[in-house]
């Protein structure tokens, strides 16, 4: 998928698809689309795409965890590989 990235953050009790404690990735997307994806990552993705420029595009790899969140209809995916674009 080719996404924007926005930023990384830290789930709330709206996101109930992201597993407690985990973080996740803000993205708008799959381009040219401007919806929402929550991509859920690891520790260590987390602090590597904590220094990537808001709105610069990715090209990510992700595994579908849901394909509509519970109350926002959003897809969240799990990371896999990621690239800047």
């Amino acid at each position: 998928w080719t996404l924007q990235f926005i930023a990384v953050q830290s789930p709330d009790e709206v996101r109930r698809d992201i597993p407690a404690g985990s973080r996740y990735m803000l993205t708008r997307g799959p381009m040219p689309e401007t919806g929402f994806v929550y991509v859920v990552l690891t520790e260590e993705q987390a602090r590597q795409l904590e220094r990537q420029e808001p709105l610069s595009e990715l090209v990510i790899v992700g595994r579908v965890r849901t394909g509509r969140s519970h109350y926002l209809g959003n897809p969240v995916l799990t990371l896999v590989e990621v690239a800047s674009r």
